[in-house]
């Protein structure tokens, strides 16, 4: 992860975090050379964060179908499920920031469940509540579910953020229909801010 003043390196399970850095600067850190962002011209106007696949209810992560994707982790016995441990992380980061607004990006669930919804619920609504902008993907949608359906125009200082659906209910892909897209264009066109599209 770079920003204009942070470095965020992975080394497995090993968490290397640089902050207070100088922007536009290159920085050589355990044998990589990697360059700060430019700050941007003008004042600062609002922060917002974004997660997807935040995956409660899923009891294990790197398997499609019966095939790995990767190595399979899970968690141990008697530990909190993982998506319970990884949600708590991204909440503490994301808290810390204090920003204006979050979007969770679909799969919210495994399966789009009632339980693993209240999990999602618990969890984000708790901690972000009337900041917190949703909408579902696939795995909340296999069996037709409609929650978290429907796209949203958030307007922020100096953005807007269209958080589209694009799930196909049932499917495993995503779409956006003509109809979305008008819509999209017709918001657009009425607002002299950036526009940020999320699906």
């Amino acid at each position: 992860t770079v920003a204009n003043d942070l470095i965020v390196m992975h080394d497995g399970a090993t968490v290397h975090r640089y902050e207070d850095l100088a922007h536009d600067t290159p920085y050589e850190l355990h044998g990589q050379w990697v360059t700060t962002l430019p700050r941007p011209e003008g004042e600062l106007l609002c922060t917002f964060a974004t997660v997807n696949d935040v995956h409660f209810g899923e009891t294990e992560c790197g398997r499609i179908a019966t095939t790995p994707g990767g190595p399979i982790q899970h968690s141990a016995p008697g530990e909190d499920p993982y998506p319970e441990i990884m949600n708590r992380g991204a909440i503490a980061e994301i808290s810390a920031l204090n920003p204006w607004a979050v979007f969770v990006k679909g799969d919210l669930s495994q399966d789009g469940q009632p339980h693993e919804w209240e999990a999602f619920e618990q969890h984000y609504r708790g901690a972000f509540d009337g900041r917190l902008h949703v909408v579902r993907g696939n795995h909340d949608a296999y069996r037709f579910q409609s929650g978290y359906d429907g796209d949203q125009w958030v307007e922020l200082p100096g953005v807007c953020v269209a958080l589209m659906d694009t799930v196909i209910p049932g499917g495993t892909t995503g779409t956006l229909s003509e109809q979305q897209l008008m819509w999209l264009d017709d918001h657009a066109a009425n607002t002299d801010s950036p526009v940020i599209v999320m699906g």
